[in-house]
């Protein structure tokens, strides 16, 4: 294994900044060193190498002593790395249910959730179908599934379907639509869904909009993807009426 490369795996396994994972190898490399000297060893600024000596300080990899007049850092030995990894983890799992505990204690008041990243989207999307009353509508564009994934997508229509819930989906897609779409559409009657496509250039949607009649599911897949989730009936009533303007529209062509 490269110097670069056993940095690389410092930075990632022990969740710290490249910097301090530059910083750490330097030390196991000097022995000891001053600020200074571990800086340079490292190659990046003495400028800016107090932070992540602070960051291995607080994590406990990287120790300080004065000798004379001069402050020197030494390394834990990479042997007791572990230990910490596994500290680190139990301090994450006790934060964890701390975080949950509040979240839990203040649920009743939480009308509008966010989440990040198509993760977050995957929980918002299991918790709508599976709380979401009555039957739902969407807006969603053909690309949807090709970012948030497909086999996820069958497994919500097997949750929906498991629950006899209704969708009716206004699905905007451009020319050429994704195959594997195209094939959804086609067993819509099985899916127990309605579905009307329509052009992205008259509706350009690049965010889903799904209603039904007490929550609103808004989520971005592409750029940043994030998803809000909005638990409100008369907002969830105005998706659904607007829905409904634009499905007559298109139904009576």
């Amino acid at each position: 294994m490269t110097q670069a490369e056993t940095i690389e795996n410092l930075h990632i396994n022990l969740g710290v900044s490249l910097p301090a994972a530059k910083l750490y190898f330097a030390t196991l490399t000097l022995g000891t060193g001053t600020l200074t000297e571990l800086a340079r060893e490292a190659e990046i600024s003495r400028i800016t190498a107090p932070k992540p000596i602070k960051e291995l300080l607080i994590l406990g990899i990287l120790r300080k002593q004065v000798v004379g007049k001069r402050l020197k850092y030494y390394p834990l030995n990479p042997a007791d790395l572990s230990e910490v990894v596994e500290k680190k983890k139990q301090n994450l799992v006790d934060l964890a249910k701390v975080l949950v505990q509040q979240i839990s204690a203040s649920e009743q008041d939480m009308q509008i959730r966010w989440l990040s990243g198509i993760s977050g989207i995957h929980t918002a999307f299991r918790e709508f179908f599976s709380r979401g009353k009555g039957d739902f509508v969407h807006f969603e564009n053909a690309e949807t599934y090709s970012y948030v994934g497909k086999d996820f997508a069958e497994s919500l229509i097997d949750l929906r379907v498991s629950k006899n819930r209704k969708n009716r989906v206004v699905v905007i897609s451009g020319p050429q639509m994704d195959p594997w779409y195209r094939a959804q559409i086609e067993k819509d009657y099985k899916q127990l869904r309605q579905t009307i496509v329509v052009s992205e250039k008259e509706y350009p949607f690049h965010a889903n909009i799904a209603a039904c009649e007490n929550l609103i599911m808004i989520f971005e897949y592409r750029e940043k993807p994030f998803v809000l989730l909005i638990d409100n009936i008369f907002v969830a009533e105005s998706v659904r009426a607007i829905h409904q303007m634009v499905w007559d529209r298109y139904r009576g062509e």
